[in-house]
């Protein structure tokens, strides 16, 4: 079955397509590759998702959380990376294991991934939605309406 979103011209922005998305804690552990098994939380409540803006980015690898976001969600660093981004400067980013929530029609995509942590300040999006998670995805342009569809084999 498969499942789709449209981001329309009101949602294509300068940096890209955005659309709105939810973002929650997976449920359950994670082993880190030394054999230690972790909570994916620092928080022992529950917690509703949080919804948050999300830039569709076809050049980014990975997808990236902003760090308030991950913070109040108590996400647990699972590792790091060694990355090289836009500006071709090398560095080490945090990854952490989040669940993603995509209210496509006419079902909902749900998909647990990791994500780097990123500041991301002074954009008008807290998660970027890369590579890893758009592998699972078909995304079409149509200029004439300048529209964009997500389209997830589920």
């Amino acid at each position: 079955m498969k499942v789709s979103i449209s981001i329309e011209q009101a949602n294509i922005t300068q940096e890209g397509p955005l659309i709105e998305i939810m973002v929650a804690i997976p449920e359950g552990t994670f082993t880190l590759p030394d054999g230690t098994v972790k909570s994916l939380s620092t928080i022992t409540e529950p917690m509703d998702p949080i919804p948050v803006t999300a830039l569709v980015d076809t050049g980014a690898s990975d997808c990236t959380i902003a760090n308030h976001i991950a913070d109040l969600l108590g996400l647990v660093e699972s590792g790091e990376s060694i990355g090289t981004n836009v500006m071709g400067t090398t560095a080490s980013y945090k990854r952490s294991p989040v669940l993603i929530i995509i209210p496509t029609q006419p079902d909902i995509f749900n998909i647990v991934g990791e994500v780097h942590r990123l500041p991301l300040t002074d954009t008008n999006f807290d998660f970027i939605i890369g590579r890893n998670l758009l592998a699972f995805m078909t995304l079409t342009y149509y200029g004439k309406e300048n529209k964009f569809v997500l389209e997830i084999e589920k």
